[in-house]
């Protein structure tokens, strides 16, 4: 038997009306939902944040060991002298 058309399947059943619970339940877990998108979303903007931060580290880091590493010779690298917030 060939199935049938969605149309024609959406006519066959029944509308269902949804309770006031069903629709308190359902407004409910929207919230929540939202509620997770907007703390996912600060999250990833904070962890972007540290990733920037550490990367500013690491070449500070780099920049030091370099220095270190030729017998301090001559002056400090600039760059480890600006402060970036």
């Amino acid at each position: 038997m060939p199935k049938k058309a969605a149309t024609e399947e959406a006519e066959a059943s029944p509308a269902r009306v949804l309770s006031n619970e069903d629709q308190s339940r359902m407004m409910d877990m929207l919230n929540r939902i939202v509620g997770l998108e907007d703390a996912l979303f600060k999250t990833q903007e904070e962890l972007h944040k540290a990733r920037n931060r550490e990367g500013l580290v690491l070449s500070v880091v780099r920049e030091l060991v370099s220095h270190l590493s030729t017998g301090g010779q001559g002056t400090f690298p600039g760059s480890l002298l600006k402060i970036r917030h």
